[in-house]
């Protein structure tokens, strides 16, 4: 393999997932290749292996696997992304950074604070880069307001006002999945609130105390889902069946900067 070339796995082969493998393939084509290596476009893992080999095959992509073990093992793997369920971030990341791989996990970090400190922990500890995927600061308009407000353009920060709603799980029928209950999800706050808050304090700074917490879940049934449905997205099974989500579909909470300015968040 060149020198200047770093090899790429994805682990996950759901919608975030394909579109991680996705963005890797394009690289060279959004940013130029000046300064940037070749990308190899080694290895695409899921659970449920079809979706793995699909991906692989529609991204180009050189193997499939269903064990993220073999991605963690292989010799010729570089960087790997991490979309998979919050709760298996943490495992596999640290097992990825001892394992000399660099490591975009995506957001939510972890469903939990010990999770997610242990992970802080083991990247400041390693030898490699490390990151999460809060893809919306990188935005050009995003970033653009978020240099006005940080150099003094936009004069004091007062009021942070964020919302961040969409319309994936509206309907009823769209089944039960990961998302929507337990640990493995995080709800709407975890999901999209993870987002809207990152944005918050890259404009605002760092938030102080968060307050008012209200959260709803108002679908809180829904059909089971096929085999191998991924993200809560797709056809469901049997319709006279039902399985009780767990997670919130609805968040607000008001917050208080570092700075003295005031804040709040809707997420659905």
């Amino acid at each position: 393999m060149p020198e200047n070339t770093l090899s790429v796995a994805v682990i996950g082969a759901g919608m975030a997932g394909r579109t991680h493998a996705n963005a890797w393939r394009q690289v060279r084509t959004v940013f130029g290749t000046r300064g940037v290596p070749q990308v190899r476009l080694a290895a695409i893992c899921d659970a449920y292996l079809p979706f793995a080999t699909d991906a692989a095959n529609s991204y180009g992509y050189e193997r499939a696997t269903s064990d993220w073990h073999e991605i963690v093992e292989a010799d010729d793997i570089d960087i790997v992304s991490i979309v998979v369920a919050n709760k298996l971030h943490r495992e596999i990341a640290l097992a990825l950074m001892a394992a000399g791989k660099h490591v975009l996990c995506e957001k939510p970090l972890s469903d939990n604070l010990d999770d997610a400190a242990a992970m802080a922990a083991a990247a400041a500890d390693a030898s490699v880069v490390s990151g999460i995927g809060f893809g919306y600061r990188r935005h050009p308009a995003i970033a653009e307001i978020a240099e006005l407000a940080n150099s003094g353009a936009l004069g004091e920060i007062l009021h942070f006002d964020g919302r961040y709603w969409c319309d994936y799980g509206a309907d009823p029928q769209v089944p039960i999945a990961w998302r929507y209950r337990g640990p493995m999800g995080s709800g709407a706050l975890g999901d999209v609130g993870s987002h809207i808050t990152d944005l918050a304090e890259l404009v605002a700074g760092p938030i102080a105390s968060v307050s008012g917490g209200s959260f709803a879940t108002v679908i809180a049934k829904r059909p089971p889902a096929v085999e191998g449905l991924a993200g809560g997205r797709g056809a469901a099974g049997d319709a006279e069946a039902t399985e009780t989500v767990e997670n919130d579909d609805i968040a607000e909470f008001n917050m208080h900067f570092a700075s003295g300015a005031i804040g709040s968040i809707s997420v659905s």
